[in-house]
């Protein structure tokens, strides 16, 4: 008869016992870590249902992209931000370069972020030019439809706005989400723009004059 080796009987229970406890601990952790996962995920739906969604990927800043767009009756524009930013009463800020394809005038806007107010433009230049402070909050810090706010002035009035809706449009670029945003100060203002998605701005239009400025192209 075969001697039983009781010493190797026990060091493979003890393996057996060793690896049950690991598949047990891994079990274990791998439902902790869906549990995690889903808490963060209701956390990030809360916070979007309370706060509304960031607005930074409605207006993106990055340079070097040049964005075209047809303007109703006048020279076509492209836009592009520039590499460099310029420091203005204490906010740096990102420098829209706007091109008129027509008679190569250019305008420079200057943009800054801010928790509380926003994204705003600060001040504009015409040909690099002496800057002139014009402060207009163009939309809030997080997107939720149905948020108000005071954007500036025009003249005696102040600018009332508000996110009006949501919509889905087919662009140059492809079809993408955009949020629509009404600028208001009777009877000296009343536009509506719409702002899309990881691109920025692609449709302006203003309900006074009949003017219309939409996205044609973009591109490096």
């Amino acid at each position: 008869m075969a001697e039983i080796d009781i010493d190797k009987m026990l060091e493979q229970d003890e393996k057996k016992e060793k690896a049950k406890k690991a598949k047990s601990l891994m079990m274990t952790a791998a439902i902790a870590g869906g549990s995690l996962v889903v808490v963060a995920l209701i956390a990030v739906i809360t916070v979007m249902l309370v706060l509304g969604e960031s607005s930074s990927s409605y207006f993106p800043t990055a340079s070097g992209i040049k964005y075209l767009y047809n303007k109703k009756g006048k020279n076509p524009e492209e836009r592009t931000f520039l590499p460099k930013k310029e420091n203005l009463y204490g906010y740096d800020c990102s420098v829209l370069n706007i091109l008129d394809k027509g008679t190569y005038a250019t305008r420079q806007e200057y943009y800054c972020v801010d928790k509380e107010k926003g994204y705003a433009r600060l001040a504009f230049s015409d040909n690099h030019g002496n800057k002139q402070k014009d402060v207009f909050v163009i939309m809030p810090y997080m997107i939720k439809e149905g948020r108000q706010w005071n954007a500036g002035m025009v003249k005696d009035k102040v600018v009332k706005a508000v996110i009006a809706g949501r919509e889905k449009m087919t662009t140059p670029v492809g079809e993408t989400e955009t949020i629509r945003i009404e600028y208001k100060a009777a009877p000296y203002m009343d536009e509506t723009v719409w702002y899309a998605k990881d691109v920025g701005l692609v449709k302006e239009q203003n309900n006074l004059t009949a003017d219309e400025m939409s996205l044609i192209s973009s591109g490096e």
